[in-house]
């Protein structure tokens, strides 16, 4: 059925009921005009022959204006604030913890020392690679001369050179010697621990080879060492110096280490999480601290698929959260996810909510309040004004005292206003009160 006809089948019966109703009216008229006829007669033949006007008596109805104004339908979604960067902070090695700077709820900047890791182990392996590393050093020396030496050199200055290296090689073995030997007593006395031992055993024995190695050189500049030696002198050389590039690696690698042993903050934010305290055994599995940015927040909402084109990226959202005051939030559509939720059928929506006063935390329940429809500057109604019947809306104005019945054309109904699109124009007067008691066409009485 088109809109005209139902509009005119509206109208009829509407007409069939104000008839109906205009015959009680007129019934209970003519009781009344009755009644006052015989009071008439009465005070006539009591006081006075002058006649008696009476008013007509009208339907009394109440109106406003009809104003434009905004209006929208919104869609409400929830979800919990959760941070926008959170950071997981582990140890790289593990080792007893030292000191330990920070605690849940304290604020971090990017670089804060959270905790340090004991460093004796670290240091003590760098102080050995470096000894390792001189000695090293010493070795390539020695392999050059011996190979200068075996190629033919039989400067005096390289047989005094070599003679100054035997002598300082030979103070230096000695002094090893002397020390491995105190040591070794003390150790068998229970006096050092088998590390401090090692390494001293260590430096005996790398001075030990050393001395040998000069007094070979030595020997090979006075000719004692046959040309055909030369080869494995050279060897030698290049043996040295593949040993001490590893001990430099190994040497980087401590130092790395040893930093490694100093735990900082990656990010500026607040202590969300602490699992370390001092003394105890850290490992690189369970996060030591966590670490939130709550500078900005995120919700993250669902939307089915009949609206989810309807909001874009960059959408300014209205947000409510009671915990946090209530309303006042503004937030940002950053993310919108093009697959849906296998489980909910439902897109994932990120929106990012500004934090600056610190009010809104972590876990806190929060609503999106979502404009999926909106209009601005149009006429608008309150919907319970209009009136439906089979499909048709209707509302009740009033033109120079005359009751008007008028069908409309609604654009978006959010419940509350409805949006008049044809019908009705701003500055009619619409009936808000009697409309129940009216008949189109009919004369009324307008209460302020």
């Amino acid at each position: 059925m088109c809109q005209e006809e139902t509009a005119v089948d509206y109208m009829k019966e509407r007409q069939g009921k104000m008839l109906d109703l205009v015959m009680k009216r007129t019934k209970r008229y003519v009781w009344i005009g009755l009644m006052v006829l015989a009071l008439v007669s009465a005070l006539v033949g009591c006081n006075s022959t002058e006649p008696v006007n009476v008013q007509e008596d009208l339907v009394s109805v109440k109106v406003q204006k009809i104003t434009r104004g905004d209006v929208r339908k919104i869609e409400t979604y929830s979800g919990k604030i959760k941070p926008k960067n959170q950071v997981n902070v582990m140890a790289k090695s593990f080792g007893e913890v030292g000191e330990v700077f920070f605690d849940v709820g304290d604020q971090v900047q990017q670089g804060d020392v959270l905790f340090m890791v004991d460093k004796k182990n670290a240091e003590n392996n760098i102080a050995h690679l470096n000894h390792q590393i001189k000695s090293a050093e010493i070795t390539i020396d020695n392999a050059s001369l011996g190979l200068a030496m075996a190629e033919g050199s039989r400067k005096e200055n390289q047989k005094n050179q070599s003679e100054d290296t035997i002598n300082l090689l030979k103070i230096a073995y000695d002094d090893a010697k002397k020390n491995y030997e105190d040591i070794g007593k003390l150790y068998d006395a229970g006096a050092v621990s088998k590390q401090q031992y090692d390494q001293v055993k260590l430096i005996y024995e790398q001075t030990k080879l050393n001395y040998e190695a000069g007094m070979r050189n030595h020997e090979l500049l006075v000719g004692t060492m046959l040309k055909e030696d030369i080869e494995s002198t050279r060897n030698q050389l290049q043996q040295a110096i593949t040993a001490r590039d590893a001990l430099l690696i190994q040497l980087k690698n401590a130092k790395e280490a040893l930093e490694d042993l100093t735990v900082t903050s990656p990010i500026k934010g607040v202590v969300a999480s602490r699992n370390v305290e001092k003394g105890e055994l850290t490992g690189t599995t369970t996060p030591s601290f966590i670490l939130v940015n709550m500078d900005t927040v995120l919700l993250d909402i669902h939307v089915p698929e009949g609206l989810i084109n309807k909001i874009q990226a960059g959408k300014e959202i209205e947000i409510h959260i009671a915990a946090a005051g209530g309303e006042g939030f503004k937030g940002n559509v950053t993310h919108i996810s093009p697959v849906a939720d296998s489980s909910t059928f439902t897109y994932p929506v990120s929106i990012e909510i500004e934090n600056k006063d610190g009010n809104i935390k972590a876990g806190m329940f929060a609503e999106a309040v979502i404009a999926i429809e909106e209009s601005e500057d149009v006429v608008i109604l309150p919907r319970k004004h209009l009136k439906i019947d089979k499909g048709q809306y209707f509302a009740y104005i009033v033109e120079e005292n005359i009751a008007r019945i008028v069908p409309v054309t609604i654009g978006i109904d959010n419940g509350e206003y409805v949006e008049i699109k044809e019908g009705l124009k701003e500055g009619q007067q619409l009936i808000i009160k009697g409309k129940e008691y009216i008949v189109d066409n009919e004369e009324v009485g307008i209460v302020e």
